[in-house]
Parts: C-alpha cells; sequence; structure tokens
C-alpha cells in the first residue's frame, strides 16, 4: 500500500508519501517487510525565485530474509542449513539542500545528508554526514564549466567490522563544450580518504568524450574515463562465519585502478509518423588490482574452509552493445518498441593462460579469443556423438581465463501498444546465456550445482512476460501482468532460483482532478513494474 500528497501554500511546497510492504518471495527464508514515510519541504520566495531550499526526510523500518543458496536441486527453493540470515533494520535521513541562482546565471547548489542506520538486534550501528558543493558558470552559449568539493564523514560500530571512523572525499571540474556540429566533454576529479587514523589520498583520474554529427541524423562518439576505487569497509575488516565457511578480512587490500574506452555510433531516424534511433558501441575495460573474493584452505588448526578478499585479478573486458527504439501510429494503434543486445568478454589476465609470461599484453591474440568464443560449443561433434554433452575437462578449457559469474550475451526486448488510447497491450523478453565460468568450490560445496550445470551447459535462459491494461478515465487505470509466462526456471546467481510464474493485478488512481499524464506515461508506469 502506498499513497502520495502535493499541496502548495504560497512560497512552499509539501510532499508526503509513505508505503507500506508485506513480500514474501518465492524463496522460503527471503522476505521483506518494511514500513517507510518521506517528507518534503520546497521553499522558493516569489520575490527571489532564484532561490530554492529544501528539506526532505525519511523514516523507515525493514525486517527482511536472505538465503543464499539452495538445499539442493530438488528443493531448489528451499533454503540450506546456515545461509539464512534475519535482520530488523531502522533507516532514517535529513537532507537539507540549498540552490541558487545569481544575477550572471552562476549556479550554486549546497547538498548534505544526516543519515542513520541502527540494527533492531544491536548488532549495527551507523552514522553518515554528507557535505556536496557544486558552482557552474556559463561562457556564452558554447562552454559551461562545473566544478565542486564533497566529504562523507562515517561512524561504524559493527559487530563484524570493528569500530571505525571515516572520511572520503574529493574535488572535480567538469567542461562542456558545444559548437556546430562537435560536442566536448572534459573531466578530472581527486579523492582521498581517511580511515581511523590513516590518511590515504587517491591518484588524481580524467575523463574526455566526444561527439561528431557527422551528418544530420548521424552521430559518432568517442569516450574514455579512468577509475580509481578503494576497498570497502566491508572488504578490509569483515569476520564472519556462513554454512561453516569462514569469510576473513585483509586490511592490506590496495585500490583498484583501470580505465573505460567507447567507440559509437547513433542514428536518428524519423519516417512519416514513425521516429527513433539506432545506436551501437564497442566497449574496452581494464583493472589492475582488482577485489575479489578468493577461496582457500587453511589446515594449521584442522581444516578450515574460508574466503578473503584479495587483489588476485589484472581484468581486460571488451564487447558490444546494439540497441534500437521507435515509435510510431498505426490507424487508431500508437506503438513502441525497444531492443538492445549486449555482447561481454573478459579475461583475469593474471590466470594460468593468461600469465605474464604467456599472453598478458598481447591485445591480437585477446581479440581473436574474444570472437572466436562468441559462441562455444554444447557438444561434441561427430558423426555418432552430437548428441552428447561436451566433458568438464573440456569446458574448462574452453573457459579458461575468463572472468567468473558473467553472462555472455544478454538480449532485452519490449513492445507496447495503445488502442484507441485507452486499451494497452504489452510483452517483453529477456535472454540471458550460460554463465560460462563459476568458482569451482560452489560446484564442489553446494549440492547439486556440478549436475544442474552439467544438464544446462551452454544453454540460455528465455524469459518471457505479458501485460495488459485498460484506462477507465484519465485518472483510474487497471492493469494485470504476468510475468515469466512460460515457467521457466532459471538462476542469474548460481543455487538461487528466479521467480516462477506470478500474477500481478495493479490499480493506479490518481485522485485530485483530471491527471495530465498521456497514455503513453500510463505505458511507461506499467512497463517500469515489469
Amino acid at each position: 500500500l502506498s499513497f502520495l500528497h502535493k499541496q502548495k501554500f504560497g512560497d512552499v511546497d509539501i510532499v508526503f508519501s509513505g508505503m507500506l510492504q508485506g513480500y514474501q518471495s518465492h524463496l522460503n527464508q527471503e522476505y521483506e517487510h518494511l514500513i517507510r514515510f518521506n517528507n518534503k519541504l520546497r521553499y522558493q520566495p516569489k520575490n527571489l525565485k532564484r532561490l530554492t531550499i529544501e528539506l526532505c526526510s525519511n523514516l523507515m523500518y525493514r525486517k527482511d530474509g536472505v538465503q543464499f543458496y539452495w538445499k539442493d536441486g530438488a528443493n531448489p527453493y528451499l533454503t540450506a542449513s546456515g545461509v539464512d540470515i534475519d535482520e530488523r533494520y531502522f533507516y532514517a535521513y535529513l537532507d537539507p539542500k540549498i540552490r541558487f541562482l545569481d544575477k550572471k546565471n552562476n549556479q550554486y547548489k549546497l547538498f548534505s545528508r544526516i543519515f542513520r542506520q541502527r540494527n533492531l538486534d544491536g548488532k549495527n550501528n551507523f552514522w553518515q554526514f554528507r557535505v556536496d558543493f557544486q558552482f557552474r558558470h556559463d561562457f556564452g552559449k558554447f562552454v559551461k564549466l562545473l566544478c565542486g568539493a564533497a566529504n562523507d564523514h562515517g561512524m561504524v560500530d559493527d559487530y563484524t567490522l570493528g569500530k571505525h571512523q571515516t572520511d572520503n572525499g574529493g574535488v572535480f571540474v567538469l567542461g562542456d563544450l558545444n559548437w556546430k556540429w562537435l560536442s566536448v566533454k572534459l573531466g578530472a576529479r581527486w579523492e582521498y580518504e581517511r580511515l581511523d587514523s590513516a590518511f590515504v589520498p587517491g591518484l588524481p583520474i580524467a575523463s574526455a568524450g566526444f561527439n561528431f554529427e557527422i551528418k544530420k541524423n548521424n552521430n559518432i562518439r568517442l569516450s574514455f574515463g579512468q577509475s580509481y576505487r578503494t576497498p570497502s569497509l566491508a572488504e578490509r575488516f569483515v569476520v564472519y562465519q556462513l554454512a561453516g565457511i569462514e569469510i576473513r578480512p585483509n586490511p592490506t587490500l590496495q585500490s583498484e585502478k583501470g580505465f573505460t574506452a567507447e567507440l559509437g555510433y547513433k542514428r536518428t531516424l524519423k519516417i512519416g509518423k514513425w521516429k527513433g534511433y539506432v545506436d551501437a558501441c564497442l566497449f574496452w575495460t581494464e583493472f589492475r588490482n582488482m577485489v575479489e573474493f578468493t577461496f582457500g584452505l587453511d589446515v594449521t588448526h584442522g581444516v578450515h574452509f574460508y574466503f578473503q578478499p584479495k587483489n588476485v585479478s589484472r581484468a581486460r573486458i571488451f564487447g558490444w552493445e546494439v540497441s534500437a527504439f521507435g515509435e510510431g501510429k498505426m490507424g487508431p494503434v500508437d506503438f513502441n518498441a525497444m531492443l538492445g543486445y549486449t555482447y561481454f568478454y573478459g579475461v583475469d589476465l593474471n590466470d594460468s593462460l593468461y600469465g605474464v609470461d604467456k599472453r598478458n599484453n598481447n591485445i591480437g591474440t585477446f581479440l581473436s579469443d574474444a570472437f572466436s568464443h562468441f559462441s562455444l560449443p554444447s557438444s561434441i561433434k561427430g558423426s555418432k556423438a552430437d548428441s552428447l554433452t561436451i566433458s568438464d575437462h573440456t569446458w574448462d578449457s574452453l573457459t579458461a581465463g575468463m572472468l567468473r559469474y558473467r553472462n555472455p550475451h544478454t538480449f532485452k526486448m519490449d513492445f507496447d501498444f495503445i488502442f484507441i488510447n485507452k486499451i494497452h497491450f504489452g510483452t517483453s523478453f529477456q535472454y540471458y546465456s550460460y554463465m560460462s565460468k563459476i568458482d569451482k568450490v560452489f560446484e564442489v560445496a553446494i549440492k547439486d550445482v556440478n549436475k544442474q550445470r552439467r544438464e544446462t551447459r551452454n544453454k540460455g535462459d528465455f524469459v518471457w512476460d505479458l501485460r495488459l491494461g485498460y484506462d477507465i478515465n484519465p485518472n483510474i487505470s487497471l492493469n494485470f501482468m504476468v510475468k515469466n509466462v512460460m515457467n521457466s526456471n532459471y538462476a542469474l546467481r548460481v543455487a538461487k532460483p528466479e521467480k516462477p510464474r506470478s500474477y500481478t493485478i495493479q490499480m493506479i488512481v490518481n485522485f485530485g482532478g483530471r491527471n495530465s499524464s498521456t497514455a503513453k506515461q500510463n505505458a511507461a508506469q506499467r512497463m517500469a513494474s515489469m
């Protein structure tokens, strides 16, 4: 149950909303119960409209349960022993905000936050205080400059992390140039971190983006951005037990560093009453000191299995993405469609196949592998053996060096039809290819995972959803949705199956007079609900 109320009193706008939700997942120990209230006050004086003052607040109580993996393949919706967690939390925040536009159109923004989180079982206590200042100046119509500084101060007292105080902050500058057929964005950022008494300055990072209109409705873009991430408190200090497996801390973790580059092309189309676009891009990403939880065995005092975050990977990722959108009218029917496809190929350059002494920096070989691994075999080829599933050893050889827990291919498609501006019909399709590689320990430690992965080797998951709606009037809409129509048994995370077929009946009611939203906007709400 949710509600929203908006009202204006002179120079003051008031928004008050709330939600009450009870949810039991298809997984027996996964649930969520919450109650939440949001408030927003905005003051904009009539005699000084360049000034806006806001005060936002949120209060929420949440009780939830999480289960990490199944009991076994025959009972995929039941939790294994010792891998479910129940928690009760209280959250609250207060957000004061000030925006000001001076007589020269310079923009000033000051955002702040006071955040409080407490585990009601007494295991966690967290405070955060944030300040974020931004300034923007426009040099005529062609050049814009945005700069700012921010700092987050945190205080945590957690039974898995200990007691710590942190500061994360930085400064940035971003320039934007638009001139005829050229658009340029240049940026730089420098960050720092303080953990207890240790101050760690980060590396300055930069980004650049260029967009060229080579001819009308045809654009080529090129972008490059560096990245830098300090390890989280959980990665450094977590101490935890899960089903007899220890999660160990690593306070000596180094920061991740990397970059991402992209080359793209976009074509905007308009044919009669139809319009849309086609967009395609290539991307390349590299990381050093990537943090991964690594499985280990300790026999110092008995036999102990554990996971510990380590800087083990030097990752390289290549792929492409294609998307398209179109909308138009066929007689009394409004129609829009969205399509998207992504191919992802990533390797660990420190893996045995991609070791420093072999193929570490051979970009040509890496690209050759990216294309040769586009489609991997699912069976042994031969006159009498085509139906035989490929062996574990052969599959491991084919996927050696590849990053874990990735789906190389994803495809999404959505169609929406609006008849006589009242009746809505929509359908969507998603495809997730087989997760090429996971940690071997999970195939051994979690019952039936190895069996299930053998049976579905290199077979993807196809999910189909449907929705139907009727607008009684501009303020009342009835909707019926079916998710996973074919009742596909699939899992986007190992040993944690996604929802079976489900049905939703929805009613949207807008109070306070005729709603200004169009039928297409109501359709967007339905699509978001999917």
